[in-house]
């Protein structure tokens, strides 16, 4: 079954203080998430969102972003697939959108 992280703090935390690393290794490693990972942050009060499917635990791309990683909100997703898996980016979590005037970052 898929896995999420969440992060809402009063003030910006690094990556790396952050127990992502250890989530990373669940897309793959620790737990059999295997289909691809995402992670939305907000930067300036914009949200990024990088996300491949690949095992998070085995992606250069997720370990370089824990180390640059410093926001304030933070979701995260490493996914397992149904069988057969697709595995492709646009069914790779999590995923932006705008409404209302605001933009969202949302997985399930």
């Amino acid at each position: 079954m898929c896995e999420l992280f969440g992060l809402s703090a009063s003030r910006p935390k690094a990556g790396r203080q952050l127990p992502l690393a250890e989530f990373r290794r669940r897309g793959g490693d620790s737990a059999d998430n295997p289909d691809g990972w995402g992670l939305a942050w907000r930067q300036e009060n914009r949200f990024r969102l990088e996300k491949e499917p690949v095992p998070g635990s085995r992606s250069l791309r997720f370990d370089r972003l824990i180390v640059e990683l410093d926001s304030d909100l933070i979701v995260a997703h490493v996914r397992k697939a149904r069988l057969p898996p697709v595995n492709t980016l646009s069914n790779t979590h999590p995923f932006l959108r705008e409404c209302c005037g605001r933009q969202w970052a949302f997985a399930h």
